[in-house]
């Protein structure tokens, strides 16, 4: 009999772990510059960047957990144009990787030397709660000396996500488990 309701309980338990997708406005601020040499080859120009900065929510938890994120990117230059089309990695506070494509129009930094450098970041996935995440951040920023700082906002579309509540329902269970097999052994 005991069994049977530990089973019961098991079952119920995991009914109410729902999840949902959420759709995450933020806020971005980023500092960088080059990560090792710049490669010429005719009017191309290869670089990788890498940069800190900080992705904010209305969530202060999830800002506490995800801040300060980083982000490494490969890029390629067209000289004759001046737009950058690169792919790019952020990793968060918490190990959770957000990454996809990236687009910068650099044509006016090229002509006065510090922009505006109006960019696009379009997500295609990651891991963690960005595993299967789309989405996109857009702003400017701007070239100084060797470096850049970038700011901009979007959203995060991140797939199911499970509602802290489900989680507290599982954790519940387990513990109920525990103590149907504990009592059993009496």
């Amino acid at each position: 009999m005991k069994k049977i309701q530990v089973a019961i309980l098991a079952l119920g338990c995991l009914a109410g772990l729902r999840a949902h997708a959420a759709t995450i406005a933020v806020t971005y601020s980023f500092t960088g510059g080059p990560a090792g040499p710049e490669v010429p080859v005719g009017t191309t120009l290869t670089v990788d960047h890498f940069s800190t900065g900080s992705v904010l929510s209305d969530n202060p938890s999830l800002n506490a957990i995800w801040n300060p994120v980083t982000y490494s990117s490969h890029d390629v230059i067209d000289l004759t144009t001046g737009l950058l089309n690169g792919t790019f990695t952020m990793t968060f506070a918490d190990g959770d990787t957000l990454s996809g494509n990236l687009f910068v129009d650099l044509s006016q930094a090229f002509v006065n030397g510090t922009g505006p450098t109006p960019q696009t970041f379009t997500f295609t996935g990651g891991t963690g709660i960005f595993a299967g995440a789309s989405g996109s951040f857009s702003g400017s920023g701007g070239l100084a000396g060797n470096g850049f700082a970038i700011s901009g906002s979007g959203t995060i579309n991140a797939p199911a996500v499970p509602e802290p509540a489900s989680g507290a329902l599982l954790i519940l269970g387990g513990l109920g488990m525990y103590l149907a097999r504990f009592a059993g052994r009496r």
